[in-house]
């Protein structure tokens, strides 16, 4: 938005390591984790106080050279966050301890996000996932990593 950010850089936790996501063959497609409607940037938009023209304006999206409004990468972060959360530790956020992975593409409005799942062994008591998330053949969270206390 044409602002800059004043003040010293400061790194939280180091990253984790990310491993190239690769779907299995013995394991379940991709499943649908959301549908973006036209209404769902606007309702985020609201309910987060992320504002940015690109998520509720077409025109602001169209003059920045997108085809359409976007979703916040926040808020399919959190979707992929919430279905992992209901899938595998009986929807306790507090059985949650990591979710990484790599912002790389874009989730436009009137699309189906789906997403891919694959087991990783366990590491120092913690139950491990890697995903991706999908809108059609476009990842656009990839190398995903969720883990979670037992």
């Amino acid at each position: 938005l044409g602002r800059s950010v004043n003040g010293e850089i400061r790194a939280g936790e180091g990253s984790p390591i990310l491993e190239k996501f690769e779907a299995v063959d013995n394991e379940p497609t991709a499943q649908l984790l959301l549908q973006v409607d036209r209404a769902l940037p606007h309702l985020y938009t609201e309910a987060a106080s992320i504002w940015n023209p690109i998520h509720t304006q077409r025109r602001a999206a169209r003059d920045s050279g997108l085809d359409d409004i976007l979703l916040h990468g926040t808020c399919t972060w959190a979707s992929a966050g919430l279905f992992l959360l209901r899938q595998y530790a009986q929807g306790d956020p507090a059985r949650m301890k990591r979710l990484a992975g790599k912002m790389v593409g874009k989730a436009l409005v009137g699309r189906r996000l789906d997403i891919q799942l694959r087991r990783l062994p366990t590491q120092q008591g913690l139950s491990r996932l890697a995903f991706q998330v999908l809108d059609g053949n476009t990842v656009v969270i990839a190398d995903g990593v969720a883990e979670f206390s037992d």
